[in-house]
């Protein structure tokens, strides 16, 4: 397996360390964007396309909520990182993931509720945000990240994450259910 070190020089993995394409059960809050990416792509090896693309969203949120709490620049270089290992998948895969991506984030469809719901049930990010250290950050970028904000504003964060990046109804706007 290749990864991209932050300056860009393919470094080759171990075959037999492939991480496993994630079932939804198996997706949680403690999970970063870097432990998301390789099982993207063994999904993607596997032709398991739903499943890629709710990881991939779960990545997506994740970063961006990153993105709000801690040094953007550091966090956007390790994501563009991260997500160059799409690119070790077959490009037939990469062709259907995209549809598939598309689909299911398509405003007011089941697939798009199936991915708001995981990502409100999962809730923000427990982990520590710290990957992007190890993942595209170069040494002298200076001072590291710190995450910023305590728990009641990591709510906030996120509620703004799901409704303006994934367009998300937040709870007050979901309509009642049908009796």
């Amino acid at each position: 397996m290749l990864t991209m070190s932050w300056i860009g020089q393919a470094s080759a993995e171990p075959a037999g360390k492939a991480a496993p394409c994630l079932e939804p059960t198996q997706i949680t809050s403690g999970r970063t964007p870097e432990d998301l990416y390789p099982a993207i792509v063994q999904c993607l090896r596997e032709e398991r396309y739903s499943q890629a693309t709710l990881l991939h969203t779960v990545a997506q949120a994740y970063a961006e909520f990153d993105r709000r709490r801690a040094e953007r620049d550091q966090v956007d270089m390790a994501i563009a990182v991260l997500h160059a290992q799409l690119w070790q998948a077959p490009e037939s895969s990469r062709i259907a993931f995209a549809a598939d991506v598309k689909q299911a984030l398509q405003l007011g469809s089941a697939r798009f509720a199936e991915v708001c719901g995981l990502l409100r049930r999962l809730g923000p990010p427990t982990y520590e945000t710290r990957y992007w250290e190890r993942q595209g950050t170069p040494p002298e970028a200076g001072p590291r990240a710190s995450p910023r904000g305590d728990a009641a504003d990591a709510k906030q964060v996120w509620q703004a994450v799901l409704e303006s990046l994934l367009h998300c109804p937040s709870r007050s706007n979901r309509p009642a259910p049908l009796d």
